[in-house]
């Protein structure tokens, strides 16, 4: 595993555009998950990683990209954080039929389920009251990590 010191050898960092530099020119390339990547004396390491080691002087547990962007890697969009938190920083899945983030239909019931995480909040006839509870609970549970149907645009 590449050190603080090797590190910061190797490269040099651009705190307005989140950019790794090596020998002035941007490096990283897109990895399947949509981070930039680059590879160091044989390992791949992801650039947000590389940017916290080299602006904070040791590893992540793990991070999260405030805007969502997984490619802008400047350090006030980057943030340490649990996995919960993390996984609360989401947009919509792409499997959601309802349009709504944390709002699903119950058949067996025939209501809208409002649930955050593992935590159902409740039943509601329409899924836009079921998407006004979802927004009220996480923002409760996440605070500003929440990603809401609000600032998602869909209420």
């Amino acid at each position: 595993m590449i050190t603080y010191d090797e590190l910061r050898q190797l490269f040099d960092y651009n705190a307005q555009t989140g950019q790794l530099l090596r020998n002035g020119k941007p490096v990283g390339t897109l990895h399947s998950l949509g981070y930039l990547k680059v590879k160091i004396h044989g390992r791949t390491y992801f650039v947000h990683r590389l940017v916290f080691l080299y602006c904070h002087g040791r590893w992540p547990v793990r991070l999260d990209h405030i805007n969502r962007n997984k490619t802008d890697n400047r350090l006030d969009n980057l943030r340490e954080c649990s996995h919960k938190h993390n996984n609360a920083n989401r947009g919509i899945m792409r499997s959601n039929t309802s349009g709504f983030k944390g709002v699903h239909w119950q058949k067996s019931i025939g209501y809208w389920r409002a649930q955050v995480g593992y935590e159902v909040i409740g039943h509601y006839k329409t899924k836009e009251e079921a998407a006004a509870a979802y927004d009220k609970a996480a923002v409760e549970r996440y605070g500003d990590s929440a990603v809401t149907n609000k600032t998602l645009g869909f209420l």
